[in-house]
């Protein structure tokens, strides 16, 4: 390979991992933020912020979102939130699609229909 195709191909290289990781970053600072309002958050805010949180991280780490959307239904349900519970239903229905559980997600996205449709949403 001559020298300004070397260099053409590094520069291109450089350019496309720069570019990978600006993505990652960006969703790392929506992450933090997400991280450090939870704590003073009311009930509701709680369980979308957790919705938001499982969001990013179910694509490459479904258990996480699993986890994340467990506890969102959790504080739903405790405060009998419906909107919330139907968010966490399809949080967590997305994160066992991710992870190849066909007929419990499906089941788990009809409970969120269900819930939408009760509530008009």
């Amino acid at each position: 390979m001559n020298p300004g195709k070397r260099t053409l191909t590094a520069i291109v290289l450089l350019i496309a991992s720069l570019l990978t990781f600006l993505p990652v970053s960006s969703q790392n600072r929506k992450i933090d933020s997400l991280n450090s309002i939870f704590p003073s958050a009311h009930d509701t805010a709680k369980v979308q912020i957790l919705y938001q949180l499982a969001k990013f991280y179910t694509p490459n780490n479904p258990d996480t979102g699993e986890v994340i959307c467990n506890n969102a239904l959790a504080i739903a349900k405790k405060i009998n939130y419906q909107y919330g519970i139907a968010l966490a239903y399809s949080g967590l229905g997305s994160a066992l699609t991710t992870k190849s559980k066909y007929d419990e997600a499906i089941s788990t996205l009809q409970n969120s229909l269900s819930i939408y449709e009760k509530i008009k949403h």
